[in-house]
């Protein structure tokens, strides 16, 4: 049987001897994975070793919405609106449409400039507020708004996924992450949000990081997001999911929030092990 060795540059098998350390298969059954068999590790790549594709750093941000609104509300009379004299005054229409004890109230929204051109953007029933009581004229859904939210971390996919890598071996990584919309409110009246993921960014746990960037990354094998590891060692790989969002108040038109918001995800521990790495002949011919 004659033997002859993989050549480097195709899909080989590496074997890493790795001094008293150990290495699980990936339960995955990635294209990547590392095997341990006595005292080596058998690392199984399944992309060519010569320059797999690492993913650039960088990604655009983009350019914040600088349209802003205001919005108000009036007791819901007839000819009544925001920029009238005497807007808050008590009429009885604005009671009969409502349980006893509330007024109707119509919301208006404005561009943020002067002067006012105000729009009718919804109407809910309220409490009356007291005469002494400024009518309230307040910023639309801001960024500090948006950024308050509850909204849920990314998931760092790495792989191999058993949580075990090599030295001066590519490690990929990519983020899953889904848009959400949340209910909040504005002057009492209903306000949808929907944030959607828009750029990514990675700690390595090393010092080195990745993006922002638009590219969320691929699982094996369109691999695009890559890290190699110069030294051994436990390394906490951390993911920043940046949301891009737009609100709706009382069913209204969708508008912009200005900005992003950020949310990182926990560390998902990753372990480099080193060794010495040699070629092993191909099985079979």
């Amino acid at each position: 049987m004659s033997r002859r060795l993989a050549p480097v540059l195709l899909a080989a098998s590496l074997t890493v001897l790795i001094g008293g350390q150990s290495a699980t298969a990936d339960p995955a059954g990635n294209g990547i994975g590392t095997r341990l068999e006595d005292d080596s590790a058998e690392l199984e790549l399944s992309w060519p070793w010569a320059g797999p594709p690492s993913g650039s750093a960088g990604g655009t941000t983009a350019p914040a919405n600088e349209l802003s609104y205001r919005y108000t509300s009036v007791p819901a009379c007839v000819g009544n609106d925001p920029s009238i004299e005497n807007a808050d005054v008590f009429c009885q229409e604005a009671a009969t449409m409502c349980p006893q004890g509330e007024l109707m109230y119509w919301l208006y929204r404005s561009e943020d400039v002067e002067p006012r051109a105000w729009t009718r953007a919804g109407q809910r029933c309220q409490g009356e507020r007291e005469p002494s009581d400024p009518r309230p004229e307040i910023p639309g859904f801001t960024l500090a708004d948006f950024q308050r939210l509850p909204l849920p971390a990314g998931t760092p996919n790495i792989e191999p996924s058993n949580g075990y890598t090599l030295v001066g071996v590519p490690t990929n990584v990519y983020a899953a992450a889904e848009p959400v919309t949340l209910d909040t409110d504005l002057l009492g009246f209903p306000v949808q949000v929907r944030a959607t993921p828009s750029r990514y960014a990675w700690d390595f746990g090393d010092g080195n990081t990745h993006g922002p960037t638009e590219d969320a990354g691929a699982p094996y094998p369109d691999l695009r997001i890559t890290h190699e590891y110069a030294s051994s060692g436990v390394h906490g790989v951390q993911l920043t999911t940046y949301y891009s969002g737009e609100y709706s108040v009382a069913g209204g038109p969708w508008l912009p929030v200005p900005g992003e918001a950020e949310v990182t995800s926990g560390a998902v521990d990753v372990e480099a092990l080193a060794g010495r790495n040699r070629l092993v002949a191909e099985a079979g011919g």
